[in-house]
């Protein structure tokens, strides 16, 4: 009798524990079951919400020179190289996804291994409260802002942070693109937009200003966000977007840019004249052109205002209201190119040739540049 109630008690307890690794079992499988399906969902999810990365999903080894394969290179660089910019918040600590976040400030991208980034001033807050309030997230990783400049001439800002080996992108030719080319812009919420280059605009009009000041502008076929960074097909990076359809074209901002690497101070190269585009202008007579439809000509903004700023570089080299600037060095002052552009192409210091006409005639002029800041 004792031997029986021994035996079922082995019984029971085996059948409870038998129970409890089934029931494990199935729970365990659940669990596997759910988890397969959140990270299915989320896939598809990604899938709704970005079609580009399903594009690189579909073809992750594009024919070179498609379509395919401008969206992988842009895919790497939105990757590694572009940097978000959030406000400080408790959960900062979680890594983000450039991809996926809609919460971000500002979108910028990496110029040097060390830190420093190139924003656009559009949508960043005053400095004190940058440094205090906000961080750059890149390639998932956190990083405190150390410092900010911002560019005198354009709407550009040179962000830094300390680190070290982050993934630059490459600068591309902004000056070389061409209307009808194709421009990816990186959105933090919408991912990559793919846009046409429409047009190459000098917008100066009538204005007199002075001479290194950029009047150029690029145009997009679709109106996007401002401050969005902007790729060419190959993965260079090449401007931002502005308001209203327009563009930032990267070299418009490259003097800044290289001069913040450099270590030097924040300047621009100066000529120290005030001018208007000759070929902008519909009520100019040849008299004051000298028969030319192209060129800068040197010109008083007001009564009150000299055409050349006394004791600076157009005034040292003896140039004058009515001067008319060809040239720069035997590039001509036509169209899209205008003397701004020109001027920002060499730095402080640098002696230049201009080619002048006048009531004299023709003649070539040596003038010796200095600091845009230091002038007006």
């Amino acid at each position: 009798m004792d031997m029986i109630k021994q035996t079922s008690k082995f019984t029971i307890g085996g059948l409870i524990l038998i129970s409890v690794i089934i029931v494990t079992i199935l729970v365990s499988i659940i669990i596997n079951v759910a988890t397969d399906n959140w990270i299915d969902s989320y896939q598809k999810s990604l899938a709704v919400n970005n079609s580009f990365r399903v594009l690189s999903m579909v073809k992750p080894s594009p024919l070179p020179g498609t379509y395919e394969e401008s969206l992988d290179i842009i895919l790497k660089a939105g990757t590694e190289s572009v940097a978000l910019l959030q406000k400080k918040t408790r959960d900062s600590s979680r890594q983000q996804d450039w991809i996926s976040q809609d919460d971000s400030l500002a979108v910028g991208v990496v110029v040097t291994a060390d830190g420093w980034m190139l924003f656009d001033q559009e949508v960043l807050p005053n400095e004190a409260s940058l440094i205090i309030d906000y961080e750059i997230w890149i390639a998932g990783k956190r990083y405190e802002i150390s410092s900010i400049q911002l560019d005198t001439l354009t709407k550009l800002a040179m962000v830094k942070v300390e680190a070290d080996n982050l993934s630059a992108v490459e600068f591309g030719a902004s000056d070389e693109i061409n209307v009808g080319s194709i421009l990816f812009a990186l959105s933090d919420s919408d991912g990559v937009i793919a846009v046409s280059l429409s047009d190459i605009v000098n917008s100066t009009s009538s204005l007199v200003q002075p001479a290194e000041i950029f009047t150029d502008s690029w145009f997009v076929d679709e109106a996007l966000e401002p401050a969005l960074p902007l790729f060419s097909s190959s993965g260079t990076f090449v401007g931002f977007t502005d308001i209203d359809g327009a563009a930032i074209p990267l070299h418009l901002g490259s003097r800044f840019v290289s001069s913040i690497i450099r270590g030097d101070e924040n300047n621009h190269t100066g000529l120290g004249a005030y001018v208007v585009d000759v070929d902008s202008v519909l009520n100019m007579s040849e008299e004051e052109t000298y028969g030319y439809a192209m060129g800068a000509l040197i010109y008083s903004p007001n009564s009150y205002t000299p055409a050349v700023v006394r004791s600076g570089p157009a005034d040292l080299a003896e140039l004058k209201a009515g001067d008319l600037i060809l040239s720069v060095n035997g590039v001509s002052i036509l169209g899209s190119v205008s003397l701004a552009d020109l001027l920002a192409k060499h730095a402080s210091g640098d002696t230049v040739t201009f080619q002048i006409a006048n009531e004299d005639g023709i003649s070539d002029v040596k003038v010796v540049l200095s600091n845009y800041e230091d002038l007006y």
